[in-house]
């Protein structure tokens, strides 16, 4: 089982490379749609890849709110 950091690196590099920003500008406490510069659809889109890419599901009343990324991976983590 991975560690809630390799969760985060891993959150942090897919999203990196999905909205093509560079990985060094994203910090795990940084507002997600600030540093994407991504809406609530193309979240959605995120979430959907990341669900796919850990194999989880992760239901929308636990995400309310949720717009960093560390608390993201704590959110990923308690459902690997």
């Amino acid at each position: 089982m991975q560690t809630a950091d390799q969760t985060l690196d891993e959150i942090l590099t897919l999203a990196a490379a999905h909205f093509k920003v560079p990985r060094e500008k994203l910090s795990p406490d940084g507002d997600f749609f600030k540093a994407l510069g991504i809406d609530s659809l193309q979240t959605l889109d995120l979430l959907t890849r990341l669900e796919n890419h850990f194999h989880v599901e992760l239901p929308d009343y636990e995400l309310h709110g949720v717009t960093d990324f560390r608390t993201l991976a704590g959110k990923i983590q308690a459902r690997l």
